[in-house]
Formats: C-alpha cells, structure tokens, sequence
C-alpha cells in the first residue's frame, strides 16, 4: 500500500502539469483577441477605413489601410479570416484603432461577431489553469452528492 500512494501524488502532479500547459493555448487564442476588441470598444477611436486586399483561399481576411486623426497612415491585417461575410479591395469599412498605438485595430463587425467565441475560449483556459493548479496543490476535492435537498 505505501508503494501506490507516492505513485498516486506523482500521476496527480503529471496531470496538473498537463491541465496548466494546456491552458495555455485557449488562453492565448481566445484571450489575447478577447481583451484587445475590450481596449478597442473601450479606448479606440472609430474611423473608416478601406480594403486593400484580401489574404487567404477560402476563408479571407481583410487587409485594410487607413489615416489616424493625426495624419498618420497605417495598414493592418485582420486578425479574423472568415468565409460568411465578403469583403471587396475597395470597400469601405468601419474599424477601431487605439490612439496610443494605432497599429492596434480591427474591424469593428468582425471583432464583434467573436465576442462570444473569444471569451468562451477565455474562460474554458481559465477553468484548465485553476484546474490544474488546484491539482499541484494536492488536496483533494470532495463533491458530496448525498446531502442533496430532498424535496
């Protein structure tokens, strides 16, 4: 018996070890796009700006350039690619740069439409994370059913 409990502790640690890692790409993924359409909403300034080309095959992503309020042009890729809504080299469209660095942008319609996915994305590495660390913490957790309200 005193052989499979440090065998126990240390498979414990090994899947606390692989929950953190993992955590890490929905983190990053859906995180980082997450809070940066926050700081846009939040902080950005609305321009128009104007499709220069498209990148990708079958799903494309638009590459629009636009002129800051202090004069300066800049160009950026999206950082969505999508294959529902159509973009055109030409067209006009509605983005959000932040002031202070307006390398920072995105289309404003595409940044809204993955709200949900970015902060679903968010959540379920947060959720591995504190998994993971309740983990490496060894102790253990104890749901108990029986104390169920019996109505």
């Amino acid at each position: 018996m005193e052989q499979s409990q440090p065998q126990k502790k240390t498979n414990t640690k090994y899947i606390a070890l692989l929950l953190a890692f993992v955590s890490i790409f929905p983190l990053i993924f859906g995180g980082y796009p997450f809070f940066k359409q926050v700081a846009l909403d939040t902080m950005g300034v609305e321009t128009t700006g104007q499709v220069s080309e498209l990148l990708g095959s079958e799903t494309r992503s638009p590459v629009v350039h636009f002129t800051t309020a202090d004069g300066q042009e800049i160009e950026f890729k999206s950082y969505y690619a999508t294959n529902f809504l159509t973009f055109s080299a030409g067209q006009d469209v509605e983005i959000r740069y932040l002031p202070v660095y307006p390398q920072i942008a995105e289309v404003t319609l595409l940044g809204r439409l993955h709200y949900l996915s970015n902060l679903g994305a968010t959540c379920l590495g947060v959720i591995l994370l504190l998994a993971g660390l309740v983990a490496l913490m060894n102790k253990p957790m104890v749901l108990d059913l029986s104390k169920r309200n019996k109505t």
